[in-house]
């Protein structure tokens, strides 16, 4: 299998994770017609917790189209929306010369994101970087956790 292949197939594995937390925490998914969506729009009619897979947030920061792999909205958090970003790197690439277009592009949004990173192909020295520019953020990028990361900060609450 080609590593592209590869690398797909094992991101929707966490994808696969994130969708089965969020509908543990209540959460359900909103299907929206392609377009860009704003994050103001009451497109969960009723619902105070949904989530959007491939939600399309405006324009990145090259001026091309900001496509997130979840938005999620929870109506009854004082910050109600999260961006969720899945990264999967099982062997050497270039997803982690990726980091700074994702934390830039976090910046520009100003919706509060963790990136999830699973494979172990990343540079440690670049997650690193990734995790220290965190804590320059101001609170936009929470967090960038590991898959078994992510599932204690789901058990503690993190998803309300």
């Amino acid at each position: 299998m080609a590593n592209g292949t590869n690398a797909n197939k094992s991101r929707k594995t966490i994808e696969n994770l994130v969708v089965r937390a969020l509908a543990k925490s209540g959460y359900i998914e909103i299907k929206c017609p392609k377009g860009q969506i704003s994050v103001n729009q009451n497109i969960g009619g009723n619902h105070s917790k949904y989530y959007i897979r491939r939600a399309l947030l405006g324009k990145n920061i090259y001026d091309g189209d900001y496509i997130v792999d979840f938005l999620i909205v929870n109506h009854t958090k004082p910050q109600r929306e999260l961006i969720i970003e899945c990264r999967w790197q099982q062997s050497k690439g270039t997803t982690d010369q990726k980091y700074p277009f994702f934390l830039l592009n976090i910046l520009k949004t100003n919706i509060p994101t963790v990136i999830l990173l699973d494979g172990g192909g990343y540079k440690q020295a670049a997650k690193d970087w990734l995790k220290a520019e965190a804590k320059r953020t101001q609170g936009l990028l929470l967090g960038v956790w590991s898959r078994s990361e992510f599932q204690a900060q789901v058990r503690n609450g993190f998803l309300g």
